[in-house]
């Protein structure tokens, strides 16, 4: 029996999740701001293969018509990590603010 590609890219999600690191908060926010693009492959994944299955496979339709349902609510899931974007956004403004626009000086403030 082949090995299940799909499963071996979805293994790997969580040590990523677990080995991520960042120094720099403006990187966590440009990450926040891909979260949707995560999902979106992740559905996208789903679709293809529902896709090649149909095509390749003689496999029943409901089955196909359920991977494509999992595509639809996976495709959902980007607008709910698009809010978490928004949220970070909005919750550390005046950190981004202070970052994207620093006064002169800012960094005497020594904020560690």
């Amino acid at each position: 029996m082949s090995s299940f590609t799909l499963l071996q890219a979805a293994i790997e999600l969580p040590g990523a999740a677990a080995a991520y690191h960042s120094d720099d908060m403006m990187d966590v926010d440009a990450h926040m701001e891909n979260l949707d693009e995560v999902t979106a492959s992740v559905a996208t994944g789903f679709r293809i293969w529902a896709d090649r299955l149909r095509a390749e496979y003689p496999i029943h339709e409901d089955v196909v018509e359920r991977l494509e349902e999992m595509y639809s609510s996976l495709a959902k899931i980007g607008a709910q990590a698009q809010e978490v974007s928004e949220v970070f956004k909005a919750r550390h403004e005046k950190d981004i603010a202070r970052r994207v626009t620093p006064r002169v000086g800012e960094r005497k403030w020594n904020v560690q």
